[in-house]
């Protein structure tokens, strides 16, 4: 697993506001809340927020390998909801913006890779040899999820040392206005894939970014991510262009860790004054 998933879980979310802010603006619409983590001080902490959540975002989507791939956003960003949706078979994407037309773009193309990399459907981000090589040095216990065999890795707030061990260096330092954190996360037996993430951050407003969200310096910042595969290796999901007329492009031949799946991936930001 890649750093953007170890600090990604924050970093990222400057992309994602910016994603939230641009497609804001549509009809209010229903943002699901992350499944609560496991009772520790900081994912209850996060789990404390009363009322609209400052920034919300709930992804969806299939995956067929080796590179079909179908998702929606809905996010929910100061007071403001839109949906973006996305389909990809090979190089060729389609997308369209709070239930509007389709319009064709390319895979790579800038603005789309956005989107592409924040999904849960890059083999780089489900299997990163190095990540999953250093978890492996701490406990892990079975775990059968989603319908799978799993290792499950806990890694308490409390041990701050683990933490930085794992992720090399100091952790706390390396991600600006980061003052707490926890992760559990589940690898599938076999693959060593990633099959569900669970991560809670406390922090300050420096965790945000400059210019992100008009946030009091001595705001306190709370952070929860679900990262959730089901339906893996299932035959009957399939994707198709979303456009009658469209042809479908050659597909290439990358390997993926599994064949298909489905998954969510749900953010939400609180801000206490």
């Amino acid at each position: 697993m890649t750093r953007s998933l170890r600090l990604g879980a924050i970093a990222t979310l400057l992309v994602l506001l910016s994603l939230a802010a641009a497609c804001g603006g549509g009809d209010d619409q229903a943002t699901a809340t992350p499944a609560p983590l496991e009772a520790t001080s900081t994912s209850e902490r996060t789990s404390e927020a009363a009322g609209e959540a400052e920034f919300e975002l709930r992804i969806e989507g299939n995956f067929v390998a080796p590179d079909a791939h179908a998702f929606t956003y809905d996010a929910t960003f100061a007071g403001a909801s839109g949906t973006i949706e996305a389909v990809i078979i090979g190089d060729v994407a389609w997308i369209r913006v709070d239930a509007g037309e389709w319009e064709e773009t390319r895979r790579d193309a800038p603005a789309f890779l956005v989107l592409v990399n924040l999904s849960s459907a890059d083999p780089d981000f489900l299997v990163d040899q190095d990540f999953v090589a250093n978890l492996q040095t701490l406990d892990g216990e079975p775990d059968s999820i989603n319908g799978v065999e799993t290792t499950r890795y806990f890694i308490p707030s409390e041990t701050v040392s683990e933490l930085a061990g794992l992720f090399g260096g100091s952790l706390l330092d390396d991600a600006g206005g980061l003052t707490d954190l926890e992760m559990t996360i589940w690898l599938e037996e076999e693959t060593e894939g990633l099959v569900r993430a669970e991560f809670a951050a406390i922090g300050t407003a420096e965790l945000l970014g400059e210019g992100t969200l008009d946030v009091p310096p001595d705001a306190e910042v709370t952070i929860s991510l679900t990262i959730d595969l089901t339906q893996i290796n299932d035959p009957t999901i399939s994707i198709e262009p979303p456009i009658e007329s469209a042809s479908v492009p050659a597909q290439d031949d990358a390997d993926h860790v599994f064949e298909s799946f489905h998954y969510t991936v749900e953010i939400r930001i609180d801000v206490f004054e």
